[in-house]
């Protein structure tokens, strides 16, 4: 028989582990096609870091202007498979703008236990084939994805749209051509 001053503790006990919740899975954990964790750019670590004034070709040595932008990738899984597309002056409507660019369907090599990697690309505005003073805008993006859909779904970005349940993050470098621009780094 169990003393009439233990009853209380005992009951509060009995209470208090009645009302203890039980671990409950959380969704998408352990299944590895989730695409619960997209990779990411790291903002921070892009370069150039603002809109690129560049010099036209007429006025910079070796050719013209180039330029290499880069950003880190980070994904918290290092089994991802993480992808990165590079596209100039994308325009959905047009099929020579919206297929990535070389390094086409570049893959970060991630070595194992690792979660960073780093994505580059020389820029030439030269090579787009137009004359100063007629250069464009452009526009340079770096699309990453751990699950790119292989055809686009009505409604979807060519060569942009994930997967059912993945996601893409996009970053974007502007250029401006100006005579008082700059060659490249």
């Amino acid at each position: 028989m169990i003393p009439t001053a233990r009853r209380p503790l005992l009951a509060l006990a009995a209470a208090l582990l009645a009302g203890c919740p039980i671990p409950q899975p959380v969704p998408g954990v352990g299944n590895i096609d989730a695409g619960v964790f997209p990779p990411l750019i790291v903002t921070d670590t892009a370069q150039p870091t603002e809109t690129v004034v560049f010099y036209p070709s007429i006025g910079c040595p070796d050719g013209g202007p180039v330029f290499t932008i880069q950003a880190d990738v980070v994904d918290s899984n290092p089994d991802d498979t993480v992808q990165g597309r590079w596209f100039v002056d994308y325009d959905p409507s047009n099929s020579t703008t919206r297929e990535p660019r070389p390094p086409a369907f570049q893959f970060f090599p991630v070595p194992p236990d690792q979660t960073r990697a780093t994505a580059s690309y020389v820029f030439a505005p030269d090579a787009l084939g137009a004359v100063w003073p007629t250069w464009p805008v452009h526009v340079v993006e770096l699309v990453v994805s751990n699950g790119f859909a292989p055809t686009t779904p009505d409604g979807g970005l060519p060569n942009k749209s994930p997967l059912q349940g993945y996601q893409t993050q996009t970053f974007r470098w502007v250029f401006q051509p100006s005579d008082g621009g700059s060659c490249g780094p």
